[in-house]
């Protein structure tokens, strides 16, 4: 996708994320910092700022393939970390707790009309959302929604899908 492209879509899917009655009400987000090949979520997470949010973005673990999400005021609290991906520096604490009405932004490559989503094949956040209080929603351009992504027994679908055409709900 042309870099324009990806911009302009990225920015109606975080309109679109932004004007939901889900963002409005939740006092926490919990947000992937994007690579060059998923939705941008830098402008969501600027906003989530400036609301006001609490904004927790995850940290890999080595071992097991676990996260932990950690609070940021900063982009500067990054470093390229796991993979290559931005994340907390080791000087950021773990969040305690992650309140109940707190969203879960969730990346993935595409996701299907059930919410099941392919992402990196690490399960990274199939084991974190397995005890998930909140809402998780996804974020995808409209080409990457298909009928069916391979998902198995312990794959954890999003609530919610937010595409640059569409919100999609689940369950």
């Amino acid at each position: 996708m042309p870099q324009q492209e990806r911009e302009e879509l990225s920015r109606r899917i975080e309109r679109s994320f932004l004007d939901s009655s889900l963002y409005k009400n939740t006092s926490a987000v919990l947000i992937y910092v994007s690579s060059p090949i998923e939705v941008d979520t830098n402008g969501l997470i600027e906003n989530c700022f400036r609301d006001g949010k609490r904004v927790l973005v995850p940290r890999c673990l080595t071992g097991g393939n676990v996260m932990e999400f950690c609070e940021i005021d900063s982009f500067d609290m990054l470093i390229s970390g796991a993979f290559g991906i931005s994340e907390p520096d080791s000087s950021v604490k773990a969040a305690a707790e992650i309140p109940d009405d707190s969203v879960c932004v969730t990346p993935g490559l595409a996701f299907d009309k059930s919410g099941h989503r392919l992402g990196f094949g690490k399960g990274f956040y199939d084991r974190f959302l397995a005890d998930y209080k909140g809402i998780a929603a996804g974020l995808c351009y409209e080409n990457g929604l298909c009928d069916c992504v391979f998902h198995e027994e312990h794959d954890i679908a999003v609530d919610m899908l937010f595409t640059e055409k569409d919100v999609y709900v689940f369950g």
